[in-house]
């Protein structure tokens, strides 16, 4: 019970130090998420430069080379954007022939305006061409 007793008498200066702690903690977590800010903005535009991939891109081949074919409100939640904006994503990746968007084979036979992505059937050729792997 004493101890309880301690904990509740803060002194003014404890108080002060307990808030300059917080204080650079927070600063200190600002700063390192403006890192890593940085940093995926600098490995975006790498990708762009190396392989002309955007990361969104990138990861939405990632997920339908694991996943297979996917509609896109499922595909949109996997790599984390709106829907709208993977509608897009696809688009870009189809005119690259990585992906594509489709009815046959992709689309749901209970719902006709249900449109899947998926990777399209590529030889070992192409598929090394275009490997995400080593990105």
């Amino acid at each position: 019970m004493e101890r309880k007793r301690d904990i509740a008498y803060i002194t003014s200066e404890e108080q002060e130090l307990e808030e300059k702690f917080r204080r650079e903690a927070t600063d200190e977590i600002i700063r390192l998420i403006r890192r890593l800010v940085q940093a995926a903005y600098l490995y975006t535009k790498e990708l762009d430069r190396k392989y002309n991939v955007s990361a969104p891109q990138l990861n939405c081949l990632r997920v339908l080379d694991n996943d297979g074919s996917l509609p896109h409100s499922r595909l949109a939640q996997r790599i984390m954007v709106k829907s709208s904006t993977i509608t897009g994503v696809i688009d870009r990746l189809e005119r690259k022939s990585l992906a594509k968007k489709g009815w046959n084979g992709f689309r749901s036979k209970d719902n006709h305006h249900r449109t899947h992505a998926g990777r399209p059937e590529v030889g070992p050729e192409r598929t090394a061409a275009h490997s995400t792997t080593n990105v």
